[in-house]
């Protein structure tokens, strides 16, 4: 009878799903033990929310969440096989985006092929960095890549150079997604800076040229704005937007314009100093552009609009934004971030979307919805980063509802996530979420042991 049991459990299990297919120069990524953080940043390259991931696995959602909040936590030997399945069975694209996520920690062998697209060995990579100018940074680029950026110098810009800067800027686009990514941006800001140089040499297709080196740029520029380097970030913002204007092209300037409006906002500081009003006639500017611009551009710049807005605390501004861009993505297709093609914004379009709904859900005293949005949002955030921002959002929810110890517990897990990021500007966030508190709750113990943490900052 037990042999009869134990034969039906086996028949029961679902089968292994078959290997994704191999990708030339990339080998498959062996992990020799999962752990919660490991299994994390899987469902982040899976982009799956808490709740999809954990029914795709076969374990409770609780599971999941408490993987996120329990890096170490080593889940039990079916849950390290299903997480094996789950790794074989996924495409070439969440491989390589978990690899991204993961590198750098011994429980994951990464060939080299792999963050390299075929590079060879680690000789090659060395010389790689070095031509980079020494710069310590992680970018799946091929060698001959940047043996074309670094050894062409001078001459005629040719198809294939404008090809290897796209190639770096979008490596650094997905990089940009891993949960610690201070090393990208010195390489994207060099990266923006040699693309300046181009402009003053003879090209045989000027739009694509004048299109990248602002594309370039406006990434680098926003990079540098929120790892805390203002001066950067205005150098490579105004470069973007004076580029787009001299371009004539108008799809390349709403981009910049829209752009340039995170210099004034006082979102990143947690609703402390910028200039709201300057930040939202910029993207008024860019807003009326948007016509000529891309499908994705017009679906960002009302989302971002309707952040400043809800800042100064104009409702009925923030609804109709976001009624235009719940227009705009129901245009847009069913994969609003395919090919690529956003990889200057800094999360995914749907998650920013359902973000500002929630923005509105709060200007309208609807606290318990808000939160449930948010719920669905921290279950796909890509990195830690963008987990600060989400929980320094419900943290301002619980405020709205009267809740101290729920507003201190979500603001005490952003200020976790933050730190080992070295994300100051989430740090901010969340002293201007606290910033809002009663001021009758300054005498509660959950207040004052997150008073202390933020003190000791």
């Amino acid at each position: 009878m037990g042999e009869q049991r134990r034969q039906a459990k086996r028949i029961s299990q679902p089968p292994a799903p078959p290997a994704a297919p191999s990708e030339p120069g990339v080998d498959l990524v062996v992990v020799s033990e999962w752990t919660g953080g490991l299994a994390t940043a899987l469902r982040r390259a899976r982009r799956d929310n808490l709740y999809d991931f954990a029914s795709y696995l076969g374990v409770g959602a609780s599971t999941a969440d408490d993987w996120a909040k329990n890096p170490a936590i080593v889940p039990r030997s079916a849950t390290q096989r299903a997480l094996d399945r789950a790794l074989r069975g996924a495409s070439f694209e969440v491989r390589k985006r978990f690899g991204m996520l993961v590198r750098g920690k011994r429980a994951v062998e990464l060939p080299d092929s792999l963050g390299l697209e075929g590079n060879g060995g680690d000789t090659n990579r060395n010389q790689a960095l070095k031509a980079l100018g020494g710069l310590v940074a992680a970018v799946a680029v091929p060698e001959e890549v940047v043996e074309r950026l670094v050894g062409d110098r001078a001459g005629r810009v040719d198809a294939g150079l404008l090809d290897s800067y796209e190639r770096v800027a979008r490596a650094l686009a997905v990089e940009r997604l891993a949960d610690d990514a201070r090393a990208v941006v010195p390489v994207a800001l060099a990266n923006a800076g040699d693309a300046l140089g181009l402009l003053g040499r003879p090209v045989a297709d000027r739009r694509r040229l004048d299109a990248l080196v602002a594309g370039v740029n406006a990434r680098a520029g926003l990079w540098a704005f929120f790892d805390g380097d203002l001066r950067a970030a205005r150098k490579h913002l105004s470069a973007a937007w004076g580029l787009a204007a001299e371009s004539g092209d108008l799809g390349l300037l709403t981009q910049a314009v829209g752009m340039s409006a995170i210099l004034h906002s006082a979102l990143p500081w947690g609703g402390r100093g910028g200039d709201p009003e300057r930040a939202i006639e910029l993207l008024d500017q860019a807003g009326a552009l948007a016509v000529h611009a891309d499908p994705h551009t017009r679906l960002w710049v009302p989302i971002w609009r309707a952040d400043e807005v809800a800042a100064v605390g104009d409702a009925r501004a923030c609804r109709a934004s976001v009624d235009a861009a719940s227009r705009a993505r129901e245009l847009l297709g069913d994969d609003p971030d395919a090919g690529g093609r956003i990889g200057y914004l800094v999360w995914g379009l749907d998650q920013q979307l359902e973000s500002v709904r929630a923005t509105a859900e709060v200007l309208a005293g609807r606290f318990a919805d808000a939160e449930r949005r948010l719920e669905v949002v921290l279950g796909s955030a890509v990195n830690a980063r963008h987990e600060v921002n989400v929980l320094a959002q419900v943290g301002r929810v619980r405020v709205g509802a009267g809740e101290p110890e729920g507003a201190c517990e979500a603001l005490a897990s952003g200020l976790d996530r933050a730190e080992p990021a070295g994300y100051a500007m989430g740090v901010e966030r969340v002293r201007g979420v606290r910033d809002h508190f009663p001021k009758q709750w300054r005498t509660l113990s959950c207040v004052r042991r997150l008073d202390d943490r933020l003190g000791a900052r």
